[in-house]
């Protein structure tokens, strides 16, 4: 799309108010006139720019999954950890912004393993405070009715593995870009890695970005007690937000994932997510590698709270990747300058309509 030039389009307009604002206006209206004019110019200046923007990010010369590096650079995060044996957390705030703006994850592996994520963004607007709380609970073996889906009232269970017993938590940082948090069941049969970044990073193949934590599943050698079983991985969420399953994430409507697959909690203007590739990887007893579809069940309501199942193919090794994040509608606006522009623009539009009903009338 073509725009305007902003300088061409602005002078043309401003010539023409100025001419009507002399007409029909007195000298005291002039003045409000003037006014008026120097806010819808601002406002006019400031959208043609972002239009221009985005005309040059749609632009053939860009890659349809390049992040703008002004995006990036805004969008960078100072990351702390406190990591102890069986806990670890995880605190973010932006990094060039006097905006408060945190995200805390909790990571516990006492018991069952679970991800608490807290979200606040206070603002000249709004305050949100946002958390919900992850659980990872089981490990279930099913023959299935064909569907590929584990259905308790449906499908035959084998057997169900409590994921209750876990490893010390294993820490590193890496490139100075990544830090990685490493969790495994004493058995060794299910492990959990788990990354946190500053910036936009590319971690195998994927792009995390600097609200959300990367989490690998990978599951070895699972006892199975029969030959043609599937297995389904029980998740439990715990939170006051609504619930969305989605089958097109925040990073895909971005431009830099694609086939995703997400349960959005959205609590007014922020949204938490956990979401997870529709794909995955698996080695069977020969050594073969192939990627499977990884289906999701439908929700169902528990005791305290939802839960649904991730499920998977029969097969020695299983490798998936899912993520846990946030993403604030309304900080997102805040950064851009919008608000000023729509200000701008509403109190210029207003006080046009009430000069033209008061010419009017008299």
């Amino acid at each position: 799309m073509k725009v305007l030039p902003t300088s061409l389009y602005s002078h043309d307009l401003l010539y023409n108010l100025r001419e009507f604002f002399g007409d029909i206006m007195s000298k005291t209206n002039k003045i409000i006139g003037m006014t008026i004019i120097g806010l819808i110019f601002i406002s006019l200046t400031s959208s043609s720019w972002t239009t221009t923007v985005a005309n040059v990010m749609e632009g053939e010369d860009e890659e349809p999954d390049e992040i703008d590096e002004d995006k990036k650079r805004e969008s960078e995060r100072v990351v702390t950890v406190d990591v102890k044996p069986n806990t670890a957390q995880i605190k973010s705030l932006l990094k060039y912004s006097d905006q408060k703006d945190d995200i805390t994850m909790d990571i516990s592996a006492v018991n069952d393993l679970h991800i608490k994520g807290l979200y606040k963004s206070h603002t000249t607007f709004t305050q949100i405070n946002l958390a919900f709380q992850i659980t990872f609970y089981s490990i279930i073996e099913f023959e299935d009715d064909g569907n590929g889906i584990y259905e308790p009232d449906l499908d035959q269970e084998i057997q169900e593995m409590v994921l209750n017993s876990w490893e010390d938590i294993s820490y590193s940082y890496v490139n100075s870009s990544a830090h990685i948090f490493t969790i495994t069941t004493t058995d060794d049969v299910f492990l959990v890695r788990i990354f946190a970044v500053e910036g936009y990073t590319d971690v195998n193949g994927t792009i995390i970005a600097p609200t959300e934590i990367k989490i690998d599943f990978e599951f070895h050698n699972f006892p199975f007690n029969k030959t043609q079983t599937l297995l389904a991985l029980q998740v439990k969420f715990q939170t006051n937000a609504a619930f969305k399953l989605k089958n097109q994430t925040r990073a895909e409507e971005e431009g830099y994932e694609e086939n995703e697959d997400s349960v959005e909690l959205e609590d007014n203007s922020a949204v938490g997510y956990f979401a997870w590739a529709e794909n995955a990887t698996a080695k069977n007893a020969t050594g073969d590698r192939e990627d499977i579809e990884v289906l999701s069940s439908p929700f169902k309501d528990g005791a305290s709270g939802k839960f649904m199942y991730l499920n998977y193919p029969h097969a020695t090794h299983i490798i998936h990747d899912p993520k846990i994040g946030f993403v604030s509608d309304i900080s997102a606006i805040y950064i851009s300058g919008f608000p000023l522009v729509m200000v701008f623009s509403v109190i210029g539009i207003a006080s046009l309509v009430l000069l033209i009903r008061k010419r009017k009338f008299n």
